[in-house]
């Protein structure tokens, strides 16, 4: 007796879990069809097929809607998912799944109600928008597609605009500004830079500045290999005060070590800097025989904000009170980012990075 009950009292849990289970695939394979049958009249046709797939799959979904209205609708058929395959892929862009991979009810109901709405949105605005002139669909000769590969390919084309080499161990980063707006100052600093860089005087520096393409960039990777990224403080503003400000650089310059000595020869010796970076400046330079150049050049300048050191102690910290002017250098200058707070009424300079980040010279 006591096995008899155990038994009808399994039996009776099994039939009232096979109709959860029933009810709630009828409600998800219903949504599905609505959406499918939304997004296939929003398109008027399918993608590829034509209007013969089109009308096929309205035949579909009007039989999957009667088996529904009426009640026929049986886990045999929701497993075997028949009517699924009836709808064109090329069409719904749903039906990427294919039916050996639709071993569960997850995969069979679930997932096609997930992706209907979204992809066949997209694919209608994209009809609207690449269709021919004449009104061809999407899909004809020399019309997009939508495909994976056509995603992965603006994917990198998008990603060549928002990322220019510097050279083999330097990068920029957005954000970008084309055209920017530069002070007639910060002009003459540039111009200085060029003439210093290509020995020429101000005025042959200032007349091809005026035919150089200049654009503007937010952030720059000091090293391609995992190398920090600093901040222009002028194009990339911090969230909120207290946060972390990586806009201050370590760089190092050749420094002549006579140069309150007029008569004296020069004598360059490797000095450090510690400043802010304001702006970087990418300057597309064209060919020109004032400056001894056969082809364009692209030269990649940062505009700094100098920082008056007052004192300094043996755990490279390094502080300060006030900033000085604004200098213009080479990129490649740059060395890496340092830490910058502020402790009692003083700016801190917290330099980390030891001597294996010093530039090298070769002085002849």
């Amino acid at each position: 007796m006591v096995a008899k009950a155990q038994a009808q009292a399994h039996q009776s849990n099994a039939r009232r879990l096979m109709k959860s289970v029933k009810s709630k695939a009828t409600k998800t394979i219903s949504s599905a069809s609505k959406a499918v049958r939304t997004a296939v009249s929003s398109l008027g046709v399918s993608v590829r097929g034509g209007q013969a797939q089109s009308t096929k799959a309205s035949e579909a979904n009007a039989e999957l809607q009667s088996e529904h209205d009426h009640g026929d609708l049986d886990m045999a058929s929701i497993m075997d998912m028949d009517y699924v395959n009836e709808l064109p892929r090329a069409s719904t862009a749903v039906l990427s799944v294919a039916p050996a991979e639709r071993d569960t009810l997850t995969q069979a109901a679930w997932l096609p109600a997930r992706a209907t709405v979204d992809d066949m949105e997209g694919e209608s605005e994209s009809t609207s928008s690449s269709g021919s002139e004449d009104g061809s669909e999407l899909g004809d000769e020399g019309g997009r597609t939508g495909t994976e590969d056509e995603f992965e390919d603006d994917f990198e084309a998008q990603l060549e605009k928002e990322w220019a080499e510097l050279d083999p161990s330097c990068m920029l980063l957005s954000p970008r500004q084309a055209n920017p707006v530069i002070d007639p100052v910060l002009l003459g600093k540039i111009a200085a830079c060029l003439s210093t860089r290509y020995g020429v005087s101000m005025a042959i520096a200032h007349r091809n500045l005026a035919n150089a393409k200049i654009e503007c960039w937010g952030r720059l990777v000091c090293n391609t290999e995992g190398g920090d990224t600093v901040n222009a403080s002028e194009m990339v503003k911090r969230l909120q005060e207290d946060s972390r400000d990586a806009s201050y650089v370590r760089y190092e310059l050749l420094a002549d070590r006579n140069a309150r000595f007029r008569k004296k020869a020069p004598e360059y010796v490797p000095e450090t800097f510690y400043r802010q970076l304001r702006r970087i400046f990418a300057l597309e330079m064209p060919a020109s025989d004032e400056l001894g150049t056969t082809e364009s050049q692209t030269l990649i300048l940062g505009s700094i904000l100098t920082c008056k050191i007052e004192m300094q102690n043996d755990l490279d910290m390094h502080y300060f009170k006030q900033h000085g002017g604004t200098e213009v250098v080479d990129i490649s200058t740059i060395q890496c980012l340092v830490g910058c707070v502020k402790d009692r009424g003083w700016w801190v300079i917290i330099d980390r990075s030891r001597k294996l980040a010093r530039a090298q010279f070769c002085l002849d």
